[in-house]
């Protein structure tokens, strides 16, 4: 970790994505997550990245910068699927990514089991 920038304004997320971040609290990253993402190609995304980290250790945050990234580089026709384990907690994300996404063009949709749009709506970037 010693010479990582923790600054999440540091890792490519454009102004409002850091503000968003900001009001839920997160300006910077735990270290482990900024050398996480220091290895060479995982930013770029020519790299998988596989870590492990105890229960609120920070890993959705390490998942959310990847994927964010990918979806400002591709604009508003970009697609991005962020899997969670258990039906009971698409509603939690859910809820997590409009906080984050408020302000950009980028919109999620719900989706587990019956719940969620069929064909996914053109305007849904983040499944």
């Amino acid at each position: 970790g010693a010479g990582h920038d923790l600054r999440l304004a540091s890792y490519g997320l454009n102004d409002q994505l850091v503000a968003n971040y900001a009001t839920l609290g997160i300006t910077a990253l735990h270290a482990w997550q900024a050398e996480a993402l220091a290895l060479d190609g995982v930013l770029e995304g020519g790299r998988a990245l596989v870590y492990v980290a105890p229960t609120s250790g920070g890993k959705s945050l390490v998942a959310e910068v990847l994927l964010l990234r990918r979806l400002l580089a591709g604009g508003a026709q970009a697609k991005a699927l962020f899997l969670v384990p258990y039906k009971a907690d698409v509603a939690q994300k859910g809820v997590r990514l409009r906080k984050l996404l408020r302000g950009t063009h980028m919109r999620v949709a719900d989706y587990a089991g019956p719940l969620g749009a069929y064909p996914v709506p053109p305007r849904a970037n983040l499944l």
